[in-house]
Order: C-alpha cells, then sequence, then structure tokens
C-alpha cells in the first residue's frame, strides 16, 4: 500500500506491538522477488531484519496475538513464495517463530502444521 501511495523509499519500518508483523512477510516476498527469485533466503531475511525495528509495551503472554495456521492460510490465500528451510540459518528463525515442535521440513508442512502464529515472535525474529 505504501509503495501505491507513493512512498517507495522508505528505510526503516517501525512495527509497534506484532499486530503489524505480516509486513515482514510482504517485505520477504519482495526482497525475493527483487532478487528475480520465488524463494526467501537468508539474505532476505537479513535484508528485511535490517529494515524492521519491533517494540511492545505488553511483553506478557496476554498481550500477543496467535492464530492457528488455518486461519492463517484463510486470511493469507496461497503464496507463490517459499523458504529455504534446507539453509539452517533460516531454519533456525523459522524455529523462533513457531517454538513448539521441531522446525518443519517444508513449507507445506509448516502451512499443514498445528502450530500457531504468534505475530510477537514473527516482529522480534524478523527485526533488528
Amino acid at each position: 500500500m505504501l509503495p501505491a501511495l507513493g512512498f517507495g523509499a522508505i528505510r526503516r519500518y517501525h512495527m509497534n506491538e506484532g499486530h503489524a508483523a505480516l509486513l515482514t512477510l510482504a517485505l520477504l516476498r519482495d526482497a525475493a522477488r527483487a532478487a528475480g527469485r520465488k524463494t526467501i533466503s537468508y539474505e532476505d531475511l537479513q535484508r528485511v531484519c535490517a529494515q524492521c525495528v519491533f517494540t511492545t509495551h505488553t511483553p506478557v503472554p496476554a498481550g500477543h496475538d496467535q492464530f492457528p495456521m488455518s486461519l492463517v492460510r484463510d486470511v493469507a490465500g496461497t503464496r507463490e513464495d517459499s523458504i529455504d528451510l534446507a539453509d539452517p540459518r533460516v531454519a533456525d528463525v523459522i524455529g523462533r517463530v513457531f517454538p513448539a515442535g521441531a522446525p518443519p521440513s517444508s513449507i507445506d508442512a509448516l502451512w499443514q502444521s498445528e502450530n500457531a502464529l504468534n505475530m510477537a515472535l514473527l516482529a522480534m525474529n524478523v527485526s533488528r
């Protein structure tokens, strides 16, 4: 939305609370596309982390939105991009975003998992 409004040269994004965490997914997709790929790499993660800052004023579990992956799939729809889970550095980040159980072996396994997307963990792990 911001580039469509003429704000294409944004250097830093501030996410206050986890509500804005889906921004990181859009930035990751854009970084991969800019590099001519559909797969999100560790370099893309580093780039987006450098662009994003996260703050919270409710550092308690009740203050952090969590959504079942089935709802995330319904809202986000199918995604063309994928995540390079073969790279252990990327798998480590995904493991921190979804701490329950082992990191998924594939993006399809992640989408089909019983995990919940914790918006604060997403924002914290894809920001500086």
